[in-house]
């Protein structure tokens, strides 16, 4: 049950820090780089984060029941769309958002559905 748990928790963070939006624009994929704490968003832990690397690879890291947890991936980003893969409890996730906002503060993200989170660069 415990790892059902953790597996969904994991899904769920998945799903939050990769439903992003922007208005159409080209997005420079440098100011992407960096780790973003999500700081709105619906079924996100408090304190998880958002890890994008100039490697393409991308690390979703939060907590539940106090243990700490860490999913890789990878992502690409053209123009303002940001297509990710995650791997968690032997399946594959892969989605494509659009970035709505990013500056060296903030990230604004709205998934498919019109969601959107907002994250702040982690200091």
């Amino acid at each position: 049950m415990r790892k059902l748990q953790c597996m969904l928790a994991g899904l769920a963070v998945f799903a939050v820090a990769f439903s992003l939006t922007a208005g159409g624009a080209a997005i420079a994929p440098k100011k992407l780089i960096g780790v973003w704490k999500i700081t709105k968003a619906v079924g996100a832990p408090p304190g998880a984060s958002v890890e994008f690397t100039a490697d393409n690879k991308v690390l979703v890291r939060f907590s539940i029941n106090g243990k700490d947890a860490v999913l890789d991936g990878k992502y690409k980003l053209v123009g303002d769309k940001l297509t990710s893969e995650v791997a968690f409890g032997g399946q594959s996730k892969s989605k494509v958002d659009t970035v709505t906002k990013l500056d060296d503060k903030i990230l604004h993200l709205k998934d498919e559905k019109g969601v959107v989170e907002e994250y702040e660069r982690a200091k």
